[in-house]
């Protein structure tokens, strides 16, 4: 396995749209993906669920400052596991939307909503969460390889967050968006984690980057510019 770290990502059709260029400076947009070698890839490689752990842990604290406020949309296609979730949310005492609640809001009401919320992938969106929590959560689950977790991260709380995850969740994210919320985080399925915003501390994630890749023994790569995969 190698560890390649992207400084600058340009636009790709996976997860996520953005609006802005990848030459714009006032905005960053970071990689961490991990990848088989040749010869790993032609002996069926897989990455270890403790090794793919520690990469995510150590991506998260290295993107997102102390203090900050976290609101997350967690999902899943597996229902039990979407239960578990929410199971998990509400022993910890957490602010809980569902997505049933927010298109209601939006009018979709009835059958209509119904029809909807019976169908995968379910989300919930959650309030005011912290890192430990977050790296529970992917620790535990694995339906965000199929529907990737999604995260806001601000350094002042959000008092509409869920109306603003509602938008994350339209797979768009706007520049303004950005400088008027925060920096937003996300897996790239169960390939990496990708993470954007405004004011980026893109070396101190970089070095942290080179110290898993040390952790683990394995490889590591810097792209100036690219894709994640």
């Amino acid at each position: 396995m190698k560890l390649v770290f992207t400084r600058r990502t340009r636009p790709h059709p996976h997860c996520i749209k953005v609006d802005w260029s990848p030459d714009d400076n006032e905005v960053s947009w970071i990689s961490l993906s991990y990848q088989p070698t040749a010869e790993e890839l032609a002996g069926g490689w897989r990455v270890e669920r403790k090794n793919l752990n520690l990469i995510i842990d150590g991506f998260l604290r290295s993107c997102v400052p102390e203090g900050s406020h976290i609101y997350a949309r967690l999902a899943s296609d597996f229902k039990p596991e979407y239960d578990r979730i929410l199971d998990d949310v509400h022993r910890k005492g957490l602010t809980t939307i569902s997505e049933i609640d927010t298109n209601s809001r939006k009018g979709v009401r009835g059958t209509l909503g119904r029809w909807l919320w019976d169908r995968p992938p379910w989300y919930v969106y959650v309030g005011a969460v912290n890192l430990t929590h977050v790296s529970d959560w992917y620790s535990r689950a694995t339906g965000w390889q199929i529907t990737p977790y999604r995260f806001l991260i601000s350094n002042q709380p959000i008092p509409d967050w869920a109306k603003k995850m509602a938008y994350f969740n339209r797979n768009l994210v706007q520049k303004e968006f950005l400088a008027q919320t925060g920096s937003v985080l996300w897996n790239h399925y169960e390939d990496g984690m990708e993470f954007a915003g405004v004011k980026v501390k893109v070396d101190a994630v970089e070095a942290e980057s080179r110290h898993l890749a040390q952790k683990l023994g394995v490889a590591f790569e810097i792209q100036a510019i690219g894709v994640p995969i």
